[in-house]
């Protein structure tokens, strides 16, 4: 075979599958740089695991949380106040027992610089009625059409050093007034890396049990008040 006729044949490879390698290595390092939000679940310093029992302040008290489970929906990019995307997924549950819903993919193309989402399920997303995915009523976190889904659901055992223990249900929803308790969150973010939101339960698990409240299984003023609440626990780490 001729010197010539190789060289065709080596430039014809190359037309047809450099192309492809190169779009295989760009995706390749683009999927391990690609933005995500990523939560960590604390009680003060302590890192808490689902079942486990751990000290709760320092006067010998401790939490044992059982189930923790939250939506977070409409997440949107921002770069200098600009909206720049939005997710293609409309809510995320979060559930503490299940790791790979710890962390959501962020929808970016451009560089951003902050994050809004809302705490809960879209009001307009409620009036359609039950979703798919993680939306499905198999997971636990709907009630019914007329009062929607729950936002928020926290499930443990709290255990005073000197006296009898206490049963935590805490279901937060609630979509209409007076009774809704969606939140708005905005955090400022790097495109570059893993964003890590921590949720520190300890001050919201203390308002509940100062405000009596360690028993709420529908929508009602109370779950209004802890939404509420429940929004100032979270902080970038």
């Amino acid at each position: 075979m001729s010197n010539i006729r190789i060289k065709t044949i080596y430039n014809i490879l190359l037309n047809l599958y450099f192309p492809l390698i190169l779009t295989a290595g760009f995706n390749s390092v683009y999927a391990q740089t690609y933005p995500q939000l990523s939560w960590h679940v604390t009680l003060n310093e302590i890192e808490i695991s689902p079942g486990s029992k751990i000290p709760y302040g320092t006067e010998g008290d401790s939490l044992r949380v059982n189930v923790l489970r939250f939506y977070i929906s409409d997440i949107t990019l921002f770069r200098n106040g600009i909206l720049l995307a939005k997710d293609s997924i409309a809510s995320h549950l979060i559930d503490f027992a299940n790791h790979s819903s710890l962390t959501q993919h962020l929808p970016a193309e451009q560089e951003f610089d902050s994050i809004r989402f809302i705490l809960g399920v879209d009001s307009l997303l409620q009036e359609y009625g039950i979703g798919k995915a993680d939306l499905d009523p198999v997971n636990g976190m709907y009630w019914t059409w007329q009062t929607g889904y729950i936002h928020f659901k926290l499930e443990g055992i709290y255990y005073p050093k000197f006296s009898s223990e206490k049963e935590i249900t805490l279901h937060l929803g609630g979509y209409r007034t007076p009774h809704q308790t969606i939140q708005q969150l905005k955090f400022t973010c790097s495109p570059y890396h893993k964003n890590c939101l921590n949720l520190n339960l300890y001050p919201f698990i203390n308002y509940a049990l100062k405000s009596d409240a360690l028993q709420i299984m529908s929508p009602c003023l109370k779950a209004v008040e802890l939404s509420a609440n429940l929004t100032q626990c979270i902080h970038p780490e």
